[in-house]
């Protein structure tokens, strides 16, 4: 995806900004975990909200770096590639000025790589080992349990192989009128996913569920395996989030042997 930088962006400060402002009706591009909290926010039936955010596009998210890691990465990477060594960061008084415009995408390329590229404007690429990278990752991503934004209008990710091509998830009918609208416009193709893609898509997702439920286990967040889950009281007028029924039912299918 064009201008992909894998670091967080305040986003829900934004769109809180921007409804205090009275700016009127915004469509909103949100990580999962954004996602989950704005469809609370227009489930919550405080004020008009519902009507002031009619459609979520959600991105497809595994992490996302925190901004002084992803700043510190990439001004690393710039460093070494300006004077071929690692060198002194910028902001030490030493070394030449640092440009993170220059960055115009960001790339985790699929294994075995285990590097995360950086894409100059220019074509030309930068790498870092995701070793370094991960030590960036924010610790909420370590908890998430939401691959593609399901909490989403429209959830859009990667197409691995095709850099001009990406997957997309209608999920509601507000998403579906947008696609259906950039189709006839004739801004967007559209094909079917085929069964092999979609198989691989369901399986990530269901893997980070997975990694989400062992690292709450090994924070006491929630039961060990074959332990009984505490009940839920959830208000009848609020549903509850995707992600979180499936992370439930996937906690439920575990203790009833179910893969």
């Amino acid at each position: 995806m064009a201008g992909s930088k894998f670091a967080v962006s305040p986003t829900l400060r934004e769109v809180n900004m921007a409804l205090q402002r009275g700016d009127g009706r915004l469509l909103v591009v949100a990580l999962p975990c954004q996602a989950a909290a704005l469809a609370r926010m227009r489930l919550s039936g405080r004020d008009d909200r519902a009507e002031l955010i009619p459609l979520v596009v959600g991105l497809f998210c595994t992490w996302a770096l925190t901004q002084r890691g992803w700043l510190a990465l990439a001004e690393a990477a710039l460093v070494a590639a300006t004077s071929g060594t690692a060198g002194d960061l910028p902001g030490t008084g030493r070394g030449r000025p640092i440009d993170l415009a220059r960055v115009r995408r960001v790339d985790i390329p699929p294994p075995p790589a285990r590097v995360m590229s950086l894409e100059l404007v220019g074509g030309e690429r930068l790498h870092v080992p995701i070793d370094e990278v991960r030590a960036h990752v924010r610790e909420g991503c370590r908890y998430c349990a939401d691959l593609t934004a399901e909490n989403a209008d429209l959830s859009v990710g990667l197409f691995e192989g095709a850099a001009d091509r990406n997957t997309l998830v209608v999920r509601t009918p507000a998403g579906e009128r947008l696609v259906e609208a950039a189709r006839e416009a004739g801004l967007i193709e559209l094909e079917i996913l085929d069964d092999g893609r979609l198989a691989h898509l369901r399986e990530a997702s269901l893997a980070k569920k997975d990694r989400a439920v062992v690292a709450a286990r090994a924070a006491g967040e929630v039961p060990a395996a074959g332990e009984a889950l505490p009940a839920l009281e959830v208000p009848a007028a609020l549903e509850v989030p995707a992600f979180l029924a499936a992370l439930v039912r996937r906690l439920g299918g575990e203790r009833r042997g179910e893969s």
